[in-house]
């Protein structure tokens, strides 16, 4: 199962959901982050089995608090799955980003989606 939107593309690998980053997500756009979280929400909604998510920023060096809203209620609902939410291919912005929100304690960052993958098992 893939599907792309105009920010974000999903694919699945097992019990894991990623969402590879297609654009940064700044907070002008928070209309938009909330249309993409939604349709992430639907995708964790019909399909109780996805137990984590791998977030790929790959592609982008930017996410503002709008994004940093979504990863939490994206992260809450895997939680209570017994699953885990993971970052990887940050650039050195969202490092800083993460770190000083104090989030890179509680959403472990991966140098690559190998890695990510291989942690979520």
């Amino acid at each position: 199962m893939t599907t792309t939107t105009k920010r974000v593309r999903t694919a699945r690998t097992g019990d894991t959901l990623i969402l590879e980053l297609l654009q940064n997500l700044r907070e002008l756009d928070f209309q938009e982050i909330e249309v993409e979280q939604a349709e992430v929400l639907a995708v964790l909604e019909s399909d109780s089995s996805i137990r984590n998510i791998v977030v790929d920023f790959g592609l982008t060096d930017y996410f503002g608090s709008t994004a940093l809203g979504m990863f939490t209620i994206l992260w809450r609902v895997v939680r209570d799955r017994g699953g885990r939410l993971v970052f990887c291919n940050p650039s050195t912005h969202q490092r800083d980003i993460l770190n000083f929100a104090g989030f890179s304690e509680t959403w472990p960052l991966y140098g690559t989606r190998e890695e990510a993958l291989a942690a979520v098992g």
